[in-house]
């Protein structure tokens, strides 16, 4: 994968309706290419035919291609870009302006859709990358997708649990031809979530999932106003 973030460019989010769009956001003109997808005979797997190392992560996933970038077009906000989900992700960097997530000695800072008890998060699974604590006050009070409703935890260890991939097993292996197929476990109907460690050569990732460990349950009004505290005054 070719990083997108250029060091010597800072990154800006765009604004629209005076809230800013966060990086991992898809834009309307964004959209997946599948027609270069085709199938490795030699190693049963899928492939792009002019695939480069980038596409492929650690696990030797293959990621989905798009084209587009952001800016292209019009935010969709329900969406996240894939490749730009995956860079937060590992980075770790917020997932809205790009910079450093907010780091204590309890951790890293994620925010989760809904209501969580502590007991229900020692190794919950995410797909949301992490923030930093302007973005994240940011996020809830601007009510992006999902956040109407959270739970801002902190974790002390992260660890890649696996994917979200959408398989494209094949009909006919010597007409190279790839058909979509529902496979089990789904999510939102079409997706499947593909743990490390399983084989599934025919599965094209889409974003990555994270298990979070050592979780505390954090107040981000109180972390704010503390950090304002820690701050030195001019």
């Amino acid at each position: 994968m070719t990083a997108l973030i250029d060091p010597d460019e800072p990154f800006t989010p765009a604004q629209r309706d005076g809230r800013p769009v966060p990086y991992i956001t898809k834009w309307s003109g964004e959209r997946e290419l599948r027609v270069d997808l085709g199938l490795d005979l030699k190693r049963e797997r899928i492939r792009y035919r002019d695939e480069d190392r980038g596409e492929r992560d650690a696990q030797g996933r293959l990621w989905v291609r798009t084209v587009g970038g952001y800016g292209d077009g019009e935010p969709e906000w329900r969406k996240v870009s894939s490749y730009r989900q995956r860079e937060a992700m590992e980075g770790p960097f917020c997932q809205v302006c790009t910079g450093p997530p907010s780091r204590t000695e309890k951790g890293i800072l994620f925010l989760l859709p809904g209501r969580h008890k502590i007991g229900q998060l020692e190794g919950v699974e995410t797909i949301h990358p992490p923030l930093c604590l302007p973005c994240a006050r940011a996020s809830v009070r601007h009510c992006t997708k999902g956040l109407r409703v959270h739970t801002a935890v902190r974790a002390r260890k992260t660890l890649r649990w696996g994917v979200v991939g959408r398989e494209y097993p094949p009909e006919d292996k010597e007409k190279v031809q790839l058909v979509p197929h529902r496979p089990v476990r789904l999510v939102n109907g079409e997706e499947a979530r593909v743990p490390d460690g399983m084989t599934a050569p025919y599965y094209l990732a889409s974003q990555l999932i994270l298990v979070l460990r050592k979780v505390s349950v954090v107040n981000l009004d109180e972390e704010f106003a503390r950090e304002l505290e820690t701050k030195p005054h001019r």
